[in-house]
């Protein structure tokens, strides 16, 4: 025991040794690699630990406790995930602010005679999946809006077409995308017909995906739609080659559709549905292999 001064002990069981009543079982109450064992209770004192950081309480109801979407409230300055016992940084969060957190239980930390709430959540990071413990008062609620690098965000969570044109022209994984924007000069991007693009007309190989069919909702707003197949099962066909070669593949098929570069020119009052996660590895993790492939292409007319 003398080697964890700053730890507070939770007695889970009592016991005798060899007529002694005085006994009991402890664990530092973490859930990951805790520390648990029987001592003569005369070794310790009622109370929390007076020095360190003690935990108070743990709880995981929601909403007021667990889930929810958040994100590092500020990029400047460090914030650290820690262990249970507050005595070993797992993470700096400020590298990561590009992703979105969820709280899986919360807990109540006394420190020098002040309180606070910390997160327990868990971030991507290259040496795989790392979970701590992290002040909330440095976490913002919402998702994060920095989509520079590893970032996967799916159709149905983006705010609006602000919103979605951002993740386009900041993420590292959206180059094809954006290529593929500039065949169609005068059609500008809408997020809710790129919503119907990948949903309703798209198609999506993910090594999670559990096979079942996608379940569209009705596409409201718009008229004339055209939906480019050929194109994006080329993509999928073809999603281990280069972008160059994909982008040669698709003017092609485009222009076999009858939408050569002179007809996309000369498009008027159509908007362009576009939704691609181009051979993007799932994990942040170096050790990830898997990769998701999602292709949708469409245009329409807003309804009036």
């Amino acid at each position: 025991m003398k080697n964890y001064p700053t730890y507070t002990w939770f007695k889970t069981a009592t016991g005798s040794y060899k007529g002694n009543n005085n006994w009991i079982q402890v664990t530092n109450y973490s859930t990951m690699n805790s520390k648990r064992g029987w001592i003569w209770k005369g070794y310790l004192k009622a109370e929390f630990n007076p020095t360190g950081y003690q935990i108070l309480q743990k709880r995981y109801g929601q909403p007021q406790y667990a889930g929810g979407q958040y994100h590092v409230a500020s990029g400047q300055k460090n914030v650290y995930l820690w262990n249970w016992s507050h005595t070993k940084v797992r993470a700096n969060l400020k590298h990561y602010t590009n992703q979105t957190f969820s709280r899986r239980h919360s807990i109540l930390v006394s420190h020098n005679g002040n309180q606070q709430w910390y997160y327990y959540t868990d971030v991507d990071t290259k040496n795989g999946t790392i979970s701590g413990y992290v002040k909330a008062s440095q976490m913002a609620k919402g998702r994060s809006k920095n989509y520079h690098g590893n970032v996967i965000v799916y159709p149905s969570e983006f705010d609006n077409t602000s919103d979605y044109l951002s993740y386009i022209k900041d993420n590292n994984h959206q180059k094809l995308v954006r290529a593929i924007i500039k065949l169609f000069p005068n059609t500008p991007v809408d997020y809710q017909l790129s919503y119907y693009a990948a949903v309703n007309y798209g198609i999506m190989r993910d090594p999670g995906w559990d096979g079942d069919d996608f379940d569209p909702d009705p596409v409201k707003g718009y008229s004339d739609i055209v939906s480019f197949k050929p194109v994006i099962n080329y993509l999928m066909s073809h999603r281990n080659e280069s972008n160059a070669q994909k982008l040669a593949g698709v003017k092609k098929l485009l222009a076999k559709a009858g939408y050569t570069q002179e007809k996309r020119d000369e498009l008027s009052g159509y908007r362009l549905g576009i939704y691609m996660l181009n051979n993007v590895k799932d994990s942040a993790s170096t050790k990830s292999t898997s990769r998701i492939n999602w292709y949708g292409l469409i245009i329409g007319k807003p309804n009036e």
